[in-house]
């Protein structure tokens, strides 16, 4: 299978088959959550969200320090970071960290990272036979 490109106004999406496998936009190249799910041995930070927050970060909110339950010592600062959930470990979204893992565990309010991208999403659900 070859991967094939695909350019919209704000990104390029990287097909593989049906499904997208990378979102290039201009700071970044993610891997597509459908990607992670069936690549083993991407190693990337990441924070670890409580039950309570998943039904929110599914649907697109910003992921807030009260509903962390755990973060790699590895984030950075506007670096791309996994949002697992604390039952499965299951990547459920991607985001920008806002803040170093040492400022961020010292935090107890606020927006910690970006949701860029969710289960649910445009990504998530789109249907390349509508293009």
């Amino acid at each position: 299978m070859e991967i094939e490109l695909v350019e919209l106004e704000k990104v390029t999406l990287y097909f593989l088959g049906e499904d997208i496998i990378l979102i290039e936009t201009s700071d970044f190249l993610i891997p597509s959550l459908k990607a992670l799910k069936t690549t083993e041995n991407i190693s990337m930070p990441f924070v670890v969200v409580d039950t309570g927050a998943i039904r929110f970060v599914v649907k697109g909110a910003d992921i807030m320090r009260p509903g962390i339950i755990e973060i790699s010592p590895d984030v950075k600062k506007d670096q791309l970071i996994l949002v697992l959930e604390e039952n499965n470990e299951a990547s459920i979204a991607i985001g920008t960290a806002l803040f170093d893992y040492s400022e961020m565990n010292q935090m107890t309010t606020g927006k910690v990272v970006k949701n860029f991208h969710h289960l649910t999403d445009e990504y998530w659900t789109f249907n390349r036979n509508l293009l």
